[in-house]
């Protein structure tokens, strides 16, 4: 017995249907890979890495650590003295230490003169008065004293005068810090032409214990008429 013949409409119905099912198949597959790539994006790889190799020929190099930096002592203050410390058994003797490398030994020469006794002490800066016991008063060279020049106007009105200087002698003899101590008539210029003259004037100076010494001195200059 034969089947009967297919109609062609039904066959037709049957391919589409097919077709349809692979298209909506396709589709499914495409969706749950986008969601299988969006959702899992940290999933491990199925191949397993590569372990990395390790060199053969390295060389070690240890580098030693620095040297520590030694403690600077403080600075000292300029007006800082050192006191010395006293021995706690002044009895006991001192043990012989032998000198370091860095101390110099110093020997003082042989030849320099030296003198027994307490050396005289030197002269003070300031000059002295001739008050003084030990002091041999300073002596005018007389080829050095040069005369005052007459005041023309005390020449005129025939007119003597009297000046009184005190002046400092110094300690090569030279006349110095001249100041007027007196003067009888100090309205005709006696005073500049005694200071004058007298700041030219030697002396051989004054001397304590034989050292030549300044000293305060006293000067009379007379201006008379002949």
């Amino acid at each position: 017995m034969t089947a009967p013949p297919s109609h062609p409409l039904l066959a037709r119905s049957n391919d589409d249907g097919r077709v349809l099912w692979l298209a909506l198949a396709v589709a499914v597959a495409l969706h749950l890979s986008v969601l299988l790539f969006v959702a899992l994006p940290d999933l491990p790889s199925p191949i397993a890495p590569k372990a990395p190799t390790t060199p053969t020929n390295i060389t070690v190099i240890k580098i030693p650590p620095p040297e520590p930096e030694r403690p600077r002592p403080p600075d000292r203050p300029p007006n800082e003295r050192l006191l010395p410390v006293p021995d706690p058994d002044p009895e006991r003797p001192e043990p012989i230490r032998e000198a370091a490398r860095d101390e110099i030994e110093y020997t003082p020469p042989v030849d320099l003169p030296y003198e027994i006794g307490t050396p005289p002490a030197p002269p003070p800066a300031t000059p002295f008065d001739l008050t003084h016991a030990e002091i041999v008063p300073p002596e005018l060279i007389m080829d050095s004293k040069v005369e005052p020049h007459f005041p023309e106007l005390a020449r005129v009105v025939r007119q003597s005068g009297r000046v009184v200087l005190r002046a400092v002698i110094d300690e090569d003899g030279a006349v110095d810090e001249i100041e007027v101590v007196e003067c009888n008539h100090p309205s005709f210029g006696f005073e500049d032409a005694a200071i004058e003259a007298v700041r030219q004037w030697k002396y051989r100076p004054a001397t304590l214990r034989g050292r030549p010494v300044a000293v305060y001195f006293v000067v009379l200059v007379e201006f008379k008429l002949h």
